[in-house]
Formats: C-alpha cells, sequence, structure tokens
C-alpha cells in the first residue's frame, strides 16, 4: 500500500511537467532564403540567420510558445500566412495589404533597400539623385511579392519595365548577366550576394538608398496566431532595451553597414 502512494504521489508530481510540456504551443514562421536574414538549412540543421536568431530570442521570453523556421519563396510564403497555414512571417515591411491579414509587432530592427546597377552598363547612369526619372527607360527587377516603395513600382510598372523573379539570387543573376538593367532589394542582402559570389566588382549599389524602414514580425490573423501580439511586443521591447537585438544584428552585420559573414 505504501509503494502504491509513494507511486500515486511521484506521478502527481510529474504530472503538472508533462501537461505544461504538451501544452506547449509550436508557431510556425516563414521567409524566404535571404542572407544574412535567413540561411538554408545545412546538413540537417534549422535554417539560420539574424532574423531567425530574433524570433528564437523572442519565444525564448514567452512561457508556452516555440517556434519553427520554414523558407518558402517570398510570394508564396506570404499566401501561406493570408490563409493561417502558417502562424507567421519573419520581420518585414508594412503596408496596407499585409495589415489585412497579419497582426504587426513593434518594430524589430531597421532596413534599408538600394539599386543594384552593373558597372559596365553604359545605359545606366553612374549617380543617382533619388528621382526614378533618371532611369530612363531602364528595367527594373525586384522580387515576387516584395514591397519596398509604392513610388519606385508605379515608376517602372507604368511603362512595363518592372520584373519579378522568386527568388533574390535569381534577380542578382539576371542583373549579372545583362538581362535586367537595374535591381531593387534590400542593401545588406545585394552586399552579401555580390561577395559570396565574387561580383562586387562588377555590380554596386547607387550611393542614395531608396530608403530605410522599420520591420515587424507578422502574425497571421487566420492562424489566430495574433493573440500572441501582446506576448511579442513584450518580448521584443525587452530585447531591444537590453541590448540583445542589437548584439545579434552585430554578428551578421558591421557597423559599417556591410555583412558580417
Amino acid at each position: 500500500m505504501r509503494h502504491a502512494l509513494r507511486l500515486i504521489c511521484a506521478i502527481s508530481l510529474l504530472l503538472p511537467f508533462r501537461l505544461a510540456a504538451a501544452e506547449e504551443e509550436e508557431l510556425v514562421f516563414c521567409y524566404d532564403p535571404y542572407p544574412p536574414y535567413t540561411f538554408e538549412a545545412v546538413e540537417g540543421a534549422e535554417p539560420g540567420g539574424l532574423k531567425a536568431e530574433m524570433l528564437q530570442a523572442v519565444v525564448d521570453r514567452i512561457e508556452g510558445v516555440s517556434a519553427r523556421l520554414i523558407l518558402l519563396p517570398w510570394a508564396r510564403c506570404q499566401a501561406e500566412a493570408k490563409s493561417g497555414a502558417v502562424d507567421g512571417v519573419l520581420p518585414l515591411y508594412r503596408n496596407d495589404e499585409r495589415d489585412a491579414y497579419l497582426a504587426l509587432t513593434t518594430a524589430v530592427l531597421d532596413q534599408s533597400a538600394a539599386i543594384w546597377r552593373r558597372v559596365d552598363n553604359s545605359a545606366a547612369p553612374r549617380t543617382w539623385s533619388g528621382d526614378y526619372d533618371d532611369f530612363g527607360d531602364l528595367t527594373l527587377g525586384m522580387l515576387q511579392g516584395s514591397y519596398i516603395e509604392r513610388e519606385l513600382e508605379n515608376a517602372f510598372a507604368a511603362e512595363d519595365r518592372l520584373m519579378r523573379a522568386p527568388t533574390v539570387e535569381g534577380l542578382m543573376l539576371m542583373l549579372y548577366h545583362g538581362r535586367l538593367d537595374l535591381v531593387a532589394i534590400d542593401a545588406f542582402v545585394g552586399e552579401h550576394i555580390t561577395r559570396q559570389r565574387g561580383w562586387s566588382d562588377a555590380m554596386r549599389p547607387f550611393d542614395v538608398p531608396i530608403g530605410t524602414k522599420p520591420a515587424f514580425f507578422g502574425l497571421s490573423r487566420a492562424a489566430k496566431a495574433d493573440r500572441y501580439l501582446a506576448a511579442f511586443n513584450t518580448s521584443i521591447t525587452a530585447l531591444r532595451a537590453s541590448g540583445e537585438m542589437d548584439a545579434l544584428t552585430a554578428k551578421y552585420i558591421r557597423i559599417d553597414g556591410r555583412p558580417a559573414n
């Protein structure tokens, strides 16, 4: 009888821990391969990168929640979040369309976009004033589903000079081979790819950036992940106040604005 009571007591002590583990909810986030923000998984490891680490840091501070990251083409990732097939999207720019299907957190980091050109393209200007009319009838490439600035898209789309590609690697490859005159992407991403590919002497961004904007985690309304909005905001605010977000950023982006890797 005593042994039975001891067994019951032991089970009762362990039960809350088992229930807590069983009740932990895994949130699935998506993004596209966009180095240094996200890198493809290597040798069975999870996808990595700055934004992947930021996600982990945020959920580590939220009790009962874990997160898993999957990498998809950018347009598909957003479609999955819109339908509720995934719970959220790693930090992205805000616009009206995204506000409709995502609950956006407090800002996580600032991102700058730039327009890239081939150095040997004589049709492309060497400098840019910030006026899109400077580019005449040149073609511009952007990522499918990406949003940088409405004025930029309107300037090129109006004359059918805007082309979209499913991957950023594909975009930069098209620019390198002269199938595009210009490419508009995140400044850090363009710098990372050109350095990794050995294209730094062949392609460069204009000195004038398109702009710098805050990026936010997006929680899918359809997946009802927006119920974690307050918890995400509390965690992000604490991480920024402690300097942990800056420390994570410094692992991937140097103080001079170039990729650390």
